[in-house]
């Protein structure tokens, strides 16, 4: 079990649920759409 697995198995599984939550926030916020750039052309 990782460091951050135990740490959250401390918590209370309200918190948990906000723990994954967050986590897959920033997975999402990761990997999501990048803005489209365009090139100039001038």
């Amino acid at each position: 079990m990782t460091r951050i697995e135990q740490l959250v198995q401390t918590l209370p599984p309200e918190l948990q649920r906000e723990v994954e939550d967050f986590a897959q926030f920033l997975v999402e916020k990761r990997h999501g759409p990048q803005p489209v750039r365009f090139l100039r052309q001038d």
